[in-house]
């Protein structure tokens, strides 16, 4: 699986599905460690075993950065169950969001009358915008995984007064806008 662990499961969340979007799928391959996108490549590239040991050679000792062999890999396998253009969308796409910290292309918007009008206790609207509970809400509130139009947001006691063009990032992946 994609945690190095436990074996390869839907149930334990750490499965990369043929049938995901293929962002999702480029995202997940490129999120496991060096180490196992090595394992992975043997498996699943259709290179020969002697290119990949080649690779990994090239990459212990400097000369390939690991990161471009993992984005090959990714780049083989989502052309493979999706074509060439929606491969290249996903690396571009993971690109902009993880490695320049730019906002993804498309991003799930939310009326802002479904936050309601005037100020918002902030751990309520975190909570409804991602059907969190309240304890889980102000958890990633206190961890500092909640941006708000790109200044982190770290306290759990305050209020906001949701605009339209809000946008709110949760961790690495969730985003809102509000409209």
């Amino acid at each position: 699986g994609l945690d190095g662990v436990q074996k390869m499961s839907k149930s334990l969340g750490n499965h990369v599905g043929i049938d995901e979007p293929p962002a999702e799928m480029y995202g997940k391959l490129m999120s496991a460690s060096d180490e196992l996108m090595w394992k992975f490549m043997l498996l699943l590239s259709e290179r020969s075993e002697l290119e990949i040991e080649a690779d990994r050679g090239r990459a212990a000792s400097g000369e390939l950065h690991p990161m471009r062999a993992k984005e090959g890999l990714a780049l083989e396998l989502v052309e493979r169950y999706h074509g060439a253009a929606a491969a290249r969308g996903a690396a571009e796409e993971f690109q902009r969001v993880h490695q320049k910290r730019e906002l993804p292309s498309q991003i799930r918007t939310v009326p802002l009358a479904e936050v309601g009008p005037g100020k918002v206790w902030i751990v309520k609207m975190v909570a409804g915008l991602w059907s969190l509970s309240n304890s889980e809400a102000r958890r990633q509130i206190a961890q500092g995984a909640l941006k708000i139009d790109g200044e982190k947001a770290s306290s759990a006691s305050a209020e906001v007064e949701p605009v339209a063009g809000m946008t709110l990032q949760l961790g690495k992946h969730r985003f809102v806008r509000l409209d």
